[in-house]
Formats: structure tokens, C-alpha cells, sequence
């Protein structure tokens, strides 16, 4: 008995582990999916943009004065080739940012934060008291996606004027806590309303997390703000988890 019992628990064992690594497989398929993407619109469509723009001062540079309906109209073309290049650069910052890659886990939301948190005038309380963070690249890429999407929902949905995001690190864990004081939202609605959970975004950063043996749990109440916490274990993740 104590035998058949010790061969099922290494066999659980073993396909929680190859569990673990076809999850890993798939985030770095995505990812790098999304980084190829965002090569090809900078490299095409971003240079060809840039390009319009410089063709656009050029042209500009050679109206007379006196043709303000023309330099009018070539202004205001240049105008739209600006915000299509700025949208642009959102899109890329979105799919791939190359600072996550570069500079790893905590500068990357740090910056995901100023950018898109404090612009939108959101002030921002940001931890990380065990930095440096080294993790395995499949959780440091899922932890950011949880951030981002709990961020864009801050801007989108919440009505905020501050966000607390906290990262820490331990032998067994990583927890990313991200709060704001917001509007908040009926949890029992949401919960049974699949295409407003979808607009949110919680359906997919509780699966993101759930690849990797973690879990997201959202708590929030109308007037009071939201709370989500992503914890995400560190077992057979490899890596040095110190600070």
C-alpha cells in the first residue's frame, strides 16, 4: 500500500512537471510571437510613418507663406502621422517592451506605471523591497502581463487618484499586490457576467497565472476600490531568487 502510494505521488510529480514546462513553452511561444510582431511594425510601419513625417516638414518647407490653406493642410497631416506614430509606440510598448527584456521584471513595471498610471494623473506608491529580482523568464513575463492588465484597468475603469503596487520575493513565492481607492465594482456581477469579466481582463490573467501553478484572487466593493493579488510559486522554476 504505502509503496503503490509513493509510485502515484512521484508520478503526480512528474506531470506536474511536464505540465510546468509545456506551460513555459507556451508563454516563451507567445511572447516571442508578440516581440516578432512588434520587430515588424517598427521596422515597417514605424519607418515608414517616420519617413511620411519627414517627407511632410520637407514638403512644408518649400510652400510659400502666402499658401496657408495648403501649409494648413500639410500641417495638419503631419499632425495625424505624429499620433499615428505615438499610437504607435503604444501599441509596440504593449506587446513587447523592450525593458522588460533589457532590465528585467521590476524596472519594466515601474516604468509600465509612469508611463500610463501618473500620465493619466493616477499617483502611484510602488514597492519592491527584495530588488534585484531574478526569476525564470515565464514568470517574470506573466507577472508584468498581470500588472499591465490591472493597470489598464486602473485608467480605464477604476476613476482612481492612487495605486499601490507591491512586489515580493521569497524562496517559495513571488506576490504582485496591485490596489487602487477607485470606483470598484460589484464582484457577484462580474462574476456572473463572463463578457464583463472578459472586459476586464480577469479571466485572462487568472489563467496566465494558472499555467504556472498560481493564482490571481480579486477583491473589490463598489466606492471602496480593488484589490488584486497574483501569487505565483517559485518550485521548479530554477533561477536565484535572492535579492
Amino acid at each position: 500500500m504505502a509503496s503503490t502510494l509513493h509510485s502515484l505521488v512521484v508520478h503526480l510529480e512528474e506531470r506536474n512537471q511536464e505540465l510546468r514546462a509545456l506551460s513555459d513553452r507556451a508563454i516563451t511561444a507567445q511572447e516571442a510571437e508578440r516581440k516578432a510582431i512588434a520587430q515588424s511594425l517598427h521596422d515597417d510601419t514605424g519607418q515608414a510613418l517616420t519617413m511620411l513625417a519627414i517627407q511632410l516638414d520637407r514638403i512644408d518647407e518649400r510652400i510659400p507663406e502666402e499658401q496657408k490653406a495648403l501649409k494648413k493642410q500639410v500641417a495638419e497631416a503631419r499632425m495625424l502621422t505624429t499620433n499615428a506614430l505615438t499610437e504607435l509606440r503604444r501599441i509596440l510598448s504593449g506587446l513587447r517592451p523592450s525593458i522588460l527584456d533589457d532590465l528585467g521584471l521590476v524596472p519594466a513595471i515601474r516604468w509600465y506605471a509612469r508611463t500610463y498610471l501618473e500620465a493619466a494623473r493616477v499617483h502611484v506608491i510602488f514597492k519592491a523591497p527584495n530588488t534585484p529580482f531574478d526569476l525564470p523568464p515565464s514568470v517574470a513575463t506573466t507577472l508584468f502581463r498581470i500588472s499591465q492588465e490591472a493597470m489598464n484597468n486602473i485608467v480605464r475603469h477604476a476613476q482612481a487618484s492612487t495605486a499601490t503596487i507591491v512586489l515580493q520575493l521569497n524562496s517559495q513565492q513571488v506576490q504582485l499586490r496591485v490596489e487602487d481607492n477607485g470606483c470598484g465594482f460589484d464582484q457577484e456581477r462580474v462574476s456572473q457576467d463572463a463578457v464583463h469579466a472578459n472586459q476586464l481582463g480577469l479571466v485572462g490573467v487568472r489563467e496566465r497565472a494558472q499555467l504556472l501553478g498560481g493564482k490571481v484572487t480579486i477583491e473589490s466593493v463598489p466606492g471602496k476600490g480593488s484589490h488584486l493579488l497574483a501569487v505565483i510559486p517559485l518550485d521548479n522554476a530554477g533561477g536565484n531568487h535572492g535579492g
